[in-house]
């Protein structure tokens, strides 16, 4: 489905005039960021899917001692920070369109709510991507080992 709407859209804005598609660069661009990210995601997930229930099902522990070992796994960890890489993405599209409908409150000091929910959902993805990749050890961003007492 994703991918039906990225190509109709960059089809409906290929047919403007180029004053318009120049403008609209910028969104085509992030458009398709979001449809390889969220297509890891995707892919990461059902690997997952079928490495829990189909592969790996007699494991020890069943699917969930499967999930449960596993999580750390760097597809695993992959697809986790493509899709808060995504959400980051589409949120920061969101503040950006809002944005100048909160510049009064932000002169007085104020954050607007859109702002507020907006670093909640980024602190929260950060640290659910922190949490799985040191569920086993994992590398984190390639330097950070976690490590956990055996």
């Amino acid at each position: 489905m994703e991918i039906f709407t990225f190509f109709a859209a960059v089809y409906c804005i290929s047919h403007r005039s180029p004053a318009y598609r120049k403008r609209q660069k910028f969104y085509v661009v992030c458009g398709g960021v979001l449809l390889t990210l969220v297509t890891c995601s995707l892919a990461s997930n059902a690997l997952l899917g079928q490495f829990m229930w189909i592969d790996h099902r007699n494991d020890p522990g069943g699917p969930v001692g499967y999930f449960v070992a596993s999580q750390s796994l760097w597809y695993f960890v992959l697809g986790s920070a493509a899709s808060a890489t995504a959400n980051f993405i589409g949120d920061g599209l969101l503040v950006r369109f809002i944005s100048p409908r909160c510049v009064a409150q932000m002169e007085e000091g104020e954050i607007c709510l859109t702002q507020r929910l907006t670093a909640v959902s980024m602190l929260h993805n950060l640290g659910r991507d922190v949490v799985y990749s040191c569920a086993s050890g994992a590398y984190i961003l390639g330097f950070l080992r976690c490590e956990r007492n055996r």
